[in-house]
């Protein structure tokens, strides 16, 4: 499934977002360690919402192969004493499960996606059925022995506790005791069919249907996400014909699946064709060389994918005495910097969300050019300074904004210049931002600029950019521009978009008109300079998705930025020993 899956995002993934989930599910996959790198991986924004992510289902997998590496402990633990009831096993595995379950309730409200991906948060799922079974001679004859009446209540509870588990909002994160449902759901109904399996519920579940789909269960899962995924970055997957064909195609591969790999190494096992030894020497030969053929396929995707590359990465200059720049984790996001060419020279700073990254090369230039440091702070999803971010995610990224302030704040001297780009403008579909949610981040942008202006460095602004509803990267080739996405095209009314970024606008030029050498640079004029507004110009796109510029094209902005920045600031001052030396 793996590899299969990877050939067809080789050639059908745009080359951005398959290098970023190889970093993670991709290749994470091949050794059972997908959730974990998820858990830990700093949200992307590059990255498509997790959807678009064809290798995402495999972080549940992680989390089961983990648990049967504990799992035969556990098992030897219950059967090394030859009793009818192992009460050690018992009351170890009912110790572990409610501390799994107490670790879930607090991660789940401190960090919602260690709680969803990571084993020892999950142990408690897994662990009730491990419970279950050893505890069966408490409970068999008991739920045996149930009158009807109560039975038929449980059986009615049980299965309506499964359904508000599939019936729930999409995108909802299950808090505790609401995950305790469909949990205690499933086992309930397991209780019931192994003990009473005369009662209609079990006989329909024990019937040749849901037996076949059960036995054929894990191998259609394998397939069903990476179809559904494949089919949304090409047909998409609208409508009521394109999930019955996704559902189709999952139960054949699924069933292939089973019938030519899971059958065939079951039956040599028991026939004895198949030892221990020899499935360990073989399953580690073929996962080694399927990871290595992965990988193969992700070093040479940009000559093999059938997608127009938007993301050649751009020759970015080095600095002005050819040093090399330097790449950090800082804060959850991360630093860039290019070393200045003598201790004390003026330095260029940029910080931002995932359109800091996006203005690497016109910084570079610009700072090649004026022979100055450079250094680029980014956190994906991070506004900065923000405008237009709601309250909880001001939260999540408070952290990062604090660091980079007390980072930029003891290095920068006047001369310098602090240029802040992000994305100001939200999407047309999105809903309108509060009113407390906007005051809640003029309040925060104003406490992060002060202390920058106060270095008397230039703080530059970044005014909105345009934005379309559809982007161009996903649109573009011949099996993905009929998708119903796509529909809206590349292009808006200039009046449109005017409207839309004008209270951020006026916002941030009163905010810039209370700090000092603060002002507010619009690349918009030059980026839509007619109606309507258009991501492709002289047949060159400038966009590469709805809102963020293709890098090359941040040097038509490079003249515009130039003359602002050096009207405020002036021409770079001479290198003065007494300026704090710019690190790395």
């Amino acid at each position: 499934m793996l590899l299969c899956t990877w050939v067809a995002a080789t050639l059908l993934v745009p080359v951005r977002i398959l290098a970023g989930m190889s970093s993670g599910t991709g290749l994470g996959a091949f050794f059972g360690v997908s959730n974990i790198v998820l858990a830990v991986a700093p949200d992307d924004y590059f990255s498509l919402p997790s959807k678009m992510n064809p290798f995402l289902h495999s972080w549940s997998l992680g989390v089961e192969e983990q648990f049967y590496l504990v799992f035969p402990f556990l098992l030897w633990l219950a059967l090394r004493r030859r009793r009818a009831l192992p009460w050690g096993a018992l009351a170890f595995v009912a110790a572990a499960s409610l501390a799994s379950l107490g670790l879930y309730a607090r991660l789940s409200v401190e960090d919602p996606k260690l709680a969803f991906y990571l084993m020892p948060a999950r142990f408690w799922e897994l662990g009730s059925g491990v419970f279950l079974f050893l505890a069966l001679p408490l409970w068999e004859e008991r739920v045996r022995r149930l009158p009807s009446a109560l039975a038929a209540v449980l059986w009615t509870a049980f299965i309506l506790a499964v359904l508000f588990f599939l019936v729930r909002l999409p995108g909802t994160h299950l808090h505790i005791p609401a995950l305790i449902l469909p949990a205690g759901g499933a086992a309930g109904l397991i209780a019931l069919s192994s003990a009473r399996p005369t009662d209609l519920p079990a006989r329909l579940l024990a019937g040749r249907g849901p037996v076949v789909v059960g036995l054929a269960s894990y191998s259609i899962y394998l397939w069903h996400w990476p179809v559904l995924v494949t089919m949304r970055w090409t047909i998409g997957d609208e409508g009521l014909w394109k999930p019955l064909l996704a559902a189709s195609l999952a139960a054949a591969f699924g069933t292939l699946s089973y019938l030519y790999v899971e059958q065939p190494v079951r039956r040599a096992f028991r026939s004895g064709a198949l030892s221990i030894r020899r499935a360990l020497l073989l399953g580690g030969f073929a996962l080694a060389a399927a990871a290595a053929a992965a990988w193969l396929l992700l070093r040479f995707q940009p000559q093999l994918t059938l997608t127009t590359n938007f993301d050649k990465p751009p020759a970015v200059p080095r600095s002005a005495c050819g040093g090399a720049y330097t790449l950090r984790d800082f804060a959850g996001g991360t630093e860039r910097s290019w070393p200045p060419c003598r201790p004390g020279e003026a330095a260029l700073f940029v910080i931002g969300d995932s359109h800091a990254r996006v203005y690497d090369l016109l910084a570079a230039t610009y700072a090649s050019r004026t022979r100055r440091s450079l250094a680029r702070y980014h956190h994906n999803s991070c506004e900065f300074p923000p405008f237009t971010m709601r309250r909880d995610a001001l939260s999540q990224c408070r952290a990062f904004y604090d660091s980079v302030v007390k980072a930029v704040a003891g290095r920068a001297r006047p001369g310098d210049i602090v240029f802040l780009p992000s994305l100001r403008l939200a999407a047309p579909r999105d809903p309108p931002i509060a009113p407390a949610d906007r005051e809640a981040s003029r309040a925060e942008a104003a406490r992060l600029l002060r202390p920058l202006a106060a270095t008397g460095a230039t703080i530059v602004l970044e005014a909105p950019k345009p934005r379309f509803e559809s982007a161009p990267f996903m649109c573009v080739d011949w099996f993905n521009r009929s998708r119903p996405y796509c529909r809206a095209g590349f292009s808006v009314p200039r009046g449109t978009l005017l409207q839309a970024r004008a209270q951020t606008l006026a916002e941030m030029r009163r905010l810039a008109g209370t700090l000092p050498r603060t002002l507010v640079w619009d690349p918009f004029p030059i980026l839509c300079p007619a109606d309507p507004c258009t991501a492709k110009r002289g047949g060159r796109w400038l966009f590469s998705d709805e809102n963020h510029l293709v890098p090359e094209a941040t040097l038509l902005l490079l003249p515009s930025f130039a003359a602002v920045v050096e009207t405020a600031a002036g021409p770079s001052p001479p290198a003065n020993h007494s300026r704090r030396r710019s690190s790395p």
